[in-house]
């Protein structure tokens, strides 16, 4: 490839396929001003005249152009252009157009005006055209609506004004003139048949103006346009829309909130139970700690299995045995060894689970070897504990089904209620805009629901008694030293402990009980203490937490050791299951408009528009009146 080629596809390629937006950048202009005068003839045909004040800024210029969609009228017709006292002439073709020219778009759509190479100057280019049948006709009122300067320019308009000469005897009625446009837009009536817009600011990119004006029916001496009946019958069935989908977001903003309560009230609330005590000082009935746990908080989560494993070495199934070994900087690290003795008679299936996932075929582990084993024997656990207490008639169902259940429904009405209310517009129009404002009700509903999940597991009858008196024994349990004297309930210790883990009660019960001296160690705990080693010889007699003489025999920790070393421990022990639990799981990427025509305005009557397409009046919506397209220089 020759060299020349080279350079022209590097450099007049690319510069082909650039938009033409992009390669006229260094063309620019002003509007100066960008004024409309409308004048509503007696027949019906509005002439629209637009000045357009243009400051050619940079680069040069030799076309205007006007597009000027049809809809809503019934034609545009007898276009014209003129520059001062220059009256363009029409031409068949725009293909080599001569300057002082103008060319009719194909089926009246607008129209090309072209004139001399220009430059950086001033030029004031009069627009006229008549457009036809672009008035509707209402008993209230005839309604002109249009939209007078269009938001489809590409550079600003620093002034505009848009005048309506109203035929003789159309007054304009009583708040039925609105304008909707970005800028703030002023308006007044000089006299009793015009009414004058003004913009208050200038009109940046994608920024027009969109008049209303109704005036006193009957001024008009011609029939209605083609176009209305059609329009009015669109119209109605929009207005009906629009209605049903308003009372439809009222209804839901009544209805979502009710029926979220009364789905609790009839599916999800516990059965009322009689009076029950401020406490109990004894377990209130035979349950298994873990069945407690899951009862009382609906969930079977990690303190309810660590109070079954501490139940199941009270029942003589296992010892806990602690390894304690220097670490840095004076630390100990504590590790704990499980040793395994024979399975009790009447074991519950999850209590069996436990007891096989943690040993196996082995005669002993460590909670650190357990790491890579248990999780998924904890979700077998765990579905057993639900299947329990189900069993036990103290649910009606899986709380943990229940849960999902509702949780899952909440999940599929965002889905579906979300999709369903982007799609309302695209169907049904703009008019159907609360639709969607229902649907988003609909939605915040089915977030409620899914928070709701975790209250929707019903307890029957008789659970609901459980938990109520289960509920009084943690209250003793929590507060054994205001109820007891500690040192008279020292049996209670080891006999309480897996109670007082499933009611998440563990530090504080150990933390009060090693300050006793009598409490008795419990015997399926091994404590050892450098350089004191404390072994138990077996499950038997249970061992006293004793002090030493005055001067401390030697070989025997302090009781003030042993106390404080079996609080940390113990609470040590129970962290680092849950460590290991959550351990597993990260290692597993499992994370545990108006009807009456009203008064007419007179001469001298004023008003305001704000911004951000706000109407302050009538019939009216923003989009609804003909007019606009794009304007523009080439």
């Amino acid at each position: 490839m020759s060299l020349t080629l080279s350079l022209l596809l590097l450099f007049v390629l690319p510069a082909s396929i650039l938009p033409a937006r992009v390669l006229a950048q260094n063309k620019t202009l002003v509007w100066r001003r960008y004024d409309v005068d409308i004048t509503v003839m007696p027949s019906g045909d509005m002439r629209v005249v637009e000045t357009q004040e243009i400051e050619f800024l940079s680069g040069t210029f030799t076309q205007g152009y006007a597009v000027i969609p049809s809809l809503r009228t019934d034609e545009i017709t007898d276009f014209s252009v003129r520059e001062g006292d220059r009256v363009y002439r029409k031409t068949d073709s725009d293909t080599g157009a001569p300057p002082y020219t103008f060319y009719v778009l194909y089926g009246n759509g607008g129209v090309d005006w072209f004139f001399p190479k220009t430059g950086p100057s001033i030029h004031t280019y009069e627009l006229a055209y008549t457009v036809k049948g672009g008035i509707p006709q209402y008993p209230a009122g005839d309604e002109l609506q249009w939209k007078a300067v269009t938001s489809e320019h590409d550079f600003d308009v620093l002034a505009s004004k848009i005048t309506i000469h109203l035929p003789p005897g159309g007054l304009p009625i009583q708040g039925r003139i609105v304008a909707f446009s970005p800028a703030g837009i002023a308006w007044e009536t000089p006299d009793q048949t015009t009414v004058v817009f003004t913009a208050t600011r200038a009109l940046h990119l994608n920024e027009g103006i969109e008049i209303g004006v109704a005036f006193k029916h009957g001024a008009i001496a011609a029939p209605p346009p083609q176009w209305q009946t059609a329009y009015d019958r669109e119209k109605a069935k929009q207005d009906i829309l629009n209605l049903i989908s308003g009372l439809t977001t009222a209804l839901a903003l009544l209805a979502v909130p009710l029926g979220l309560f009364l789905l609790w009230y009839l599916a999800g609330r516990d059965p009322a139970v009689g009076v029950v005590p401020e406490y109990i000082a004894e377990p209130p009935s035979d349950l298994p700690p873990g069945v407690i746990g899951t009862l009382i908080d609906e969930k079977a989560d990690t303190p309810d299995v660590v109070a079954t494993l501490v139940d199941l070495a009270r029942k003589g199934a296992l010892t806990v045995e602690e390894n304690a070994k220097p670490g840095e900087f004076g630390s100990v690290k504590r590790d704990y060894e499980l040793k395994k003795l024979p399975m009790p008679d009447g074991l519950a299936p999850y209590e069996q689970t436990l007891y096989n996932a943690l040993f196996g075929k082995q005669e002993s582990r460590t909670v650190d070897s357990l790491a890579g084993s248990l999780y998924a024997d904890f979700e077998r656990i765990r579905k057993q504990l639900y299947e329990e207490v189900v069993k036990r008639g103290l649910f009606r169902a899986n709380p943990e089904t229940t849960r999902s259940l509702y949780r899952n429904v909440g999940i599929a009405g965002i889905f579906v209620f979300g999709i369903a209310g982007f799609c309302v517009i695209p169907l049904f129009g703009v008019e159907a805009a609360a639709f969607p404002c229902t649907a988003g009700v609909l939605v915040l509903g089915s977030i409620a629901l899914m928070v709701l999940a975790n209250r929707m597991p019903a307890k029957t009858r008789k659970g609901a008694g459980e938990a109520a008196k289960w509920g009084a024994f943690r209250t003793y349990l929590a507060n054994i030293d205001k109820y007891r004297d500690l040192k008279e309930a020292t049996d209670q210790f080891e006999k309480y402990l897996p109670y007082a883990i499933a009611f998440g009660l563990d530090r504080r019960w150990v933390t009060m009980f090693s300050k006793v001296e009598a409490t008795p160690l419990p015997r399926w705990y091994v404590p050892r203490y450098a350089p004191w080693p404390m072994r138990d010889p077996g499950v038997g007699a249970p061992k006293t937490m004793a002090a030493p003489s005055a001067g401390g025999a030697a070989g025997v920790p302090s009781l003030s050791q042993v106390g404080q070393g079996m609080a940390g421990s113990l609470q040590s022990f129970s962290d680092g299951l849950v460590t290991m639990l959550n351990s597993t799981a990260r290692t597993l990427n499992i994370q545990p408009a108006s009807t009456t025509s009203g008064s007419y305005v007179g001469a001298g009557s004023r008003g305001y528009s704000g911004g951000s397409f706000r109407s302050f009046g009538g019939g009216f919506r923003s989009g609804g009146g003909g007019g606009g397209g794009a304007r523009g220089f080439r």
